[in-house]
């Protein structure tokens, strides 16, 4: 038991430390860790799916939704110039957000880095304008985005000057090993300030704190688009009733909703437009973050204690022993419970890495089945090593598998019983010394056992120079008859080889009688309980032992009865020798088998053996 508590101990620490390290953001880890995390991708398509059920099923709307501004096809198509020259756009823009009464505006553009008023006099002063305007009345957060190398993009020196330092925010975001983005986190510079990001400078300027963890992908309906070219219509006209319509008291989210253009693989589906695509146009990423910040705030990994109760008790399960089909569902279940709870967890802002608890249950399980199986194997070898001369495979197999009640009750089956014995063994061992006597004995008997085993038969004792044997129990067999008739020719087979070998060694042949009979008998342990033994009993036994000792009498090695012949077609050979009386018993049909010569003639009115026609087979 101390061993047990160990092991459920050394499971629980192994499980929770696998969770905890699940949930650490990858960036803090080194480059090793990043490409190499089996566990924790699994973890994260989890994540995925469940965020994905919950979307499906339990959907959670938002008070205060964030509204998307989309770049889109049309758009660029209506406006003339480059997107680098839409100064005067950019700026009619933002009027036209101060004129809806937006809460705040979030940029995800490329502002640019230069003048053109050399070019096009006035683009700046109209850009500069818009910002102003935005920044008085509904607070403007333009977007910032660093190179390849690391370095920031410089944006306009007066462009910047206008906007104000606290409104910028940078565009970036962070990819876990799998390119998807689930993680929002801002980080600090190497002098310790804090690098703001655009979202979390939206929600700063709503009253909220971004904090850090995952963005919350259950959270709102498919994102949808109001076109640019569709706001600055509507401002041109001087339509202010569509402007507070769809923008009043509302963040706003300008960005690039363009064919493979700015997109970025995500938890879910977030776009409308394309609801099987996980591939959504950037700027979807900064609302669903903006929505989260708003909302109950970023999903947290679940606090250490959790984590190791969610490793320690799927670590129990070892405690149980169980057969595999009870493994297979227990572990079913397991992972039914593990993903339902760990789901529940999610929608309250906890996050618990599933596969890393759902694992450790799994170990517990199948480990300890493969452990209890160990052990029976190696129970079962012990048993086939200490009973396997002393009983049949038949009934060996029985036993190891827990199918031969050791109870002192047997069950009533239809069985063949066969006794063979050594005929003049009483007057051949008294000329023979004892050494010779066994070496004799154990030649037959290898040959004898061989072919009762080769026939599924069980042996079921010696008796001096005889052995009893049946078949048909404790294993069912389809033809009893005919695997106890193969059986005897095959010893009559083999006494022919052990006797060629004797006579090379100017040694007696060996000659053996059979008998065999089929009929109903109890099969099971009988004696006490302080010792007993695996037999049958019922007349088929004695009926049988009385044709063995009637053998000599009728001049056949193998001597069977009618009942036998009758259960298989294949007869050949069998000589009909008629009804004879047995001692005790009323006079039965009888066949013989390989004949010999007879030490009487035939009784009046029987028919003499030689002249006894054969069976047809």
């Amino acid at each position: 038991m101390r061993a047990n508590i160990v092991i459920v101990l050394v499971l629980a620490c192994l499980g929770a430390a696998a969770a905890a390290w699940s949930v650490r953001d990858p960036a803090d880890e080194g480059p090793l860790a990043a490409r190499y995390q089996p566990l924790r991708t699994l973890d994260l398509s989890l994540l995925d799916a469940q965020f994905q059920f919950l979307r499906r099923f339990f959907p959670r709307p938002v008070e205060r939704d964030v509204v998307l501004v989309g770049i889109d096809p049309a758009t660029v198509k209506q406006l003339p110039e480059p997107i680098a020259l839409w100064h005067r756009h950019l700026g009619t823009f933002f009027k036209a957000m101060a004129q809806a009464g937006a809460a705040t505006v979030g940029i995800d553009v490329i502002m640019p880095d230069r003048s053109y008023d050399s070019i096009l006099p006035g683009y700046d002063a109209a850009l500069m304008q818009g910002i102003i305007a935005a920044r008085r009345d509904a607070g403007l957060i333009l977007g910032l985005t660093v190179d390849m190398a690391g370095e920031p993009h410089v944006v306009h020196k007066p462009f910047m000057a206008v906007a104000g330092a606290d409104s910028t925010g940078y565009v970036n975001w962070r990819f876990d090993p799998d390119g998807v983005v689930r993680r929002f986190r801002e980080e600090t510079s190497e002098d310790g300030r804090l690098v703001p990001t655009l979202a979390g400078q939206m929600a700063r300027k709503l009253g909220a704190e971004p904090g850090a963890g995952f963005v919350d992908y259950w959270r709102g309906a498919p994102f949808d688009y109001v076109p640019l070219a569709s706001v600055l219509d509507w401002y041109a006209k001087g339509d202010t009733a569509s402007l507070e319509k769809y923008f009043q008291g509302k963040p706003v989210l300008l960005g690039v909703i363009l064919p493979f253009e700015d997109r970025v693989q995500m938890s879910v589906p977030l776009w409308k437009g394309e609801p099987a695509s996980r591939a959504n146009p950037g700027v979807m990423v900064h609302a669903q973050a903006l929505r989260s910040m708003l909302g109950s705030g970023l999903i947290n990994p679940a606090p250490a204690w959790i984590l190791a109760l969610a490793a320690g008790v799927p670590a129990l399960l070892w405690l149980l022993t169980l057969s595999a089909r009870a493994a297979l569902g227990i572990g079913a279940l397991v992972i039914v419970v593990g993903l339902a709870t760990t789901t529940a967890l999610l929608t309250t802002g906890w996050y618990v890495p599933t596969a890393a608890v759902m694992l450790t249950a799994l170990v517990a399980l199948f480990a300890k089945l493969l452990r209890h199986t160990a052990l029976r194997v190696r129970e079962h070898a012990r048993l086939r090593h200490a009973f396997g001369g002393s009983v049949s495979p038949q009934v060996l197999a029985e036993i190891t598998a827990g199918r031969l009640s050791p109870s002192l009750a047997g069950t009533r089956s239809r069985i063949a019983v066969l006794f063979v014995d050594v005929r003049d063994f009483t007057a051949r061992s008294e000329a023979m010394p004892p050494e010779m006597v066994i070496q004799m004995l154990n030649r037959y008997f290898h040959e004898v056992i061989t072919a009762t085993h080769a026939q599924g038969g069980t042996i079921d004792k010696f008796m001096g120079d005889g052995i009893m044997a049946f078949f048909g129990a404790p294993q069912k067999l389809e033809q009893p008859a005919a695997a106890a008739i193969a059986a005897g020719k095959e010893m009559l087979s083999a006494m022919g080889r052990v006797n060629a070998a004797l006579k090379a060694e100017n040694k007696e042949p060996i000659t053996i009688s059979i008998g065999i009979h089929i009929g109903d008998a109890v099969v099971g342990h009988i004696g006490s309980s302080e010792r007993y033994e695996y037999t049958a009993i019922g007349d088929v036994v004695n009926v049988a032992s009385r044709l063995e000792s009637l053998t000599k009498e009728v001049g056949y090695a193998l001597v069977c009865t009618e009942e036998v012949l009758s259960e298989f077609d294949d007869a050949a050979g069998f000589v009909k020798l008629g009804p004879h009386p047995i001692r005790g018993h009323s006079p039965v049909m009888l066949y013989g088998f390989e004949r010999r010569s007879s030490r009487r003639g035939p009784k009046p009115g029987e028919t003499p053996p030689a002249q006894a026609p054969a069976v047809a087979s």
